[in-house]
């Protein structure tokens, strides 16, 4: 959408990823870059809190999250 001078953060768009590891650390940052870079407001990932200082460390634009559990079961986690 155009952006108005009465827009604020996050109409624009809103994004959640899910996912990493300590391992796998890219895929969800690259994922929550690709979001803002194609115009989303705001980048949300959740991943483990092993990944979550390392996602941390590639772009300060992104909200880190690091919530998960290393091993567990996608519906094991529970919603805040």
């Amino acid at each position: 959408p155009p952006l108005t001078p009465s827009a604020y953060k996050g109409n624009a768009g809103r994004v959640a990823v899910i996912g990493g590891c300590a391992d796998y650390a890219g895929a969800p940052f690259f994922a929550s870059q690709a979001a803002l870079k194609v115009g989303a407001d705001l980048s949300h990932t959740f991943c483990s809190a092993g990944a979550a200082p390392v996602i941390k460390g590639y772009s300060p634009e992104l909200i880190v999250h690091g919530y998960l559990n290393e091993g567990a079961e996608a519906s094991a986690v529970e919603t805040a």
